[in-house]
């Protein structure tokens, strides 16, 4: 096997074993359904928005449930890191050679992987599971692309409506990926590109839409569907996509991306011919209205529904950065060293990230040691936990917001003996939802 290879395996485990996942939001109400042996309330709910995100996250999060947060990193994060490659499979002419020769082209699936504007897809357990989705859909459109299996296009089309059934930003990067492929691979015309882009990814729009609707009528979700045009949701989705995050990095996020963006535009305005360059705006103009989904449709503000759309765009920039490495000689000293403080400033903003994230895992364990010492001295059997008990110490990040969080805290942190003592409060729902139908 090549050293580069090794290389890539080794900086890959490093990865896995420093990157801090814990649990965080919804996973302390997943917990706390998991050890009383039942299935998630809110899941099952969303068995009839979300169809593949209740099939994943039964088959991964017990892994991060049951303490196995290592293995469960090398499992999803491969997944990821697999996605990563055969795109740049795809769209890197070479690439496999590329890799055998350069230790740079070793790296690009790794630093594509893990966006520096992207968190709750790399550091979230229950949002983990969807990349396995992503893979699958990636997986497929890989296939026919790369080897003209044509005979495929019903299977991937499928292994999108499943991923967008996983969560609904997978459908706007499926459309993403086919829109990048005839723009950068095929090179259309601008005509010819409108209508591939509408033959390939109008029939499982459709379906994907139709089949929501109805399984949605079912169990409806709490946020309904309210079509329009939504000026404020509209900013909302700017300042997330440019600077907001759960653990309000802010500033440092949004230079991230929007100067890749100012200099990806500026140097294909200079290098590269004026068609290309229309087209990647048109490509960005695609990605904001396929990052404006949550917003302008769903009227539903969260980070996560970026999470495809993150992930692409976070590519799309490391491609073009990793391109301006391999040819320093072409694009002269300045737009090279540019490009090496781009790249440095992402491992900076990492870094915070790293730090914060890891503060607040030692916060929650120093609680846990808290909960455990009161009530080692308690003999009865209805001790009181305040709501707010496992945020102290915690930063500003969203971890804990209301009784079903706390009760999965102490669920998962305690001992069958010490939660005997406790008077868990009320968790109960006042929704009715079907069981899933298997």
């Amino acid at each position: 096997m090549s050293k580069k290879y090794l290389v890539f395996f080794f900086v890959f485990i490093v990865i896995c074993l420093l990157t801090p996942v814990y649990f965080m939001a919804d996973d302390w109400e997943h917990l706390n359904w998991y050890h009383q042996g039942l299935p998630p309330y809110t899941l099952i709910q969303l068995f009839y928005r979300h169809t593949g995100l209740y099939i994943v996250h039964q088959l991964f999060f017990p892994l991060f449930a049951e303490g196995y947060f290592f293995f469960a990193k090398i499992l999803i994060y491969g997944m990821l890191v697999s996605s990563s490659f055969l795109i740049c499979d795809l769209f890197i002419e070479d690439f496999r050679l590329k890799m055998k020769n350069s230790y740079l082209f070793i790296l690009l699936p790794l630093f594509m992987s893990f966006a520096p504007n992207q968190y709750e897809w790399n550091y979230w357990p229950t949002n983990m599971t969807c990349i396995s989705s992503m893979f699958l859909m990636v997986l497929c459109f890989w296939l026919e692309k790369k080897y003209k299996y044509y005979s495929l296009a019903f299977v991937k089309n499928i292994a999108y409506i499943f991923a967008g059934f996983t969560f609904e930003s997978l459908i706007p990067l499926a459309v993403l990926l086919e829109l990048s492929f005839i723009i950068y691979r095929e090179k259309r015309s601008f005509e010819d590109m409108i209508k591939k882009i509408l033959n390939r990814t109008l029939p499982f729009l459709i379906i994907f839409l139709l089949a929501k609707y109805k399984m949605n009528s079912l169990a409806p979700f709490p946020y309904d569907a309210k079509w329009g045009f939504k000026l404020h949701l509209f900013q909302q989705w700017l300042s997330i996509f440019f600077s907001h995050d759960y653990y309000k990095t802010r500033h440092l996020t949004g230079s991230v991306v929007a100067l890749c963006l100012l200099f990806l535009v500026v140097m294909r305005w200079r290098k590269i011919e004026k068609d290309l360059f229309f087209k990647e705006l048109f490509l960005f103009f695609a990605l904001i209205v396929g990052s404006s989904y949550y917003w302008l449709i769903q009227d539903y503000s969260s980070r996560r529904a970026l999470g495809g759309q993150l992930y692409f765009y976070w590519g799309w920039v490391s491609l073009f950065l990793f391109s301006i490495l391999e040819k320093r000689k072409e694009v002269g000293r300045p737009i090279y060293s540019i490009t090496l403080v781009f790249i440095l400033f992402t491992f900076i903003h990492h870094g915070h990230v790293f730090h914060t994230k890891y503060n607040e895992k030692f916060a929650i364990d120093r609680n846990v040691k808290k909960a455990k010492s009161m009530l080692k001295s308690y003999e009865g059997n209805s001790f009181h936990f305040d709501a707010h008990f496992p945020r102290q110490g915690i930063g500003r990040a969203w971890n804990f917001i209301g009784v079903r969080q706390l009760n999965g805290f102490l669920r998962h942190s305690l001992t069958k003996e010490e939660q005997a003592k406790i008077k868990f409060e009320d968790a109960s729902h006042k929704r009715k939802v079907p069981p899933p139908p298997f």
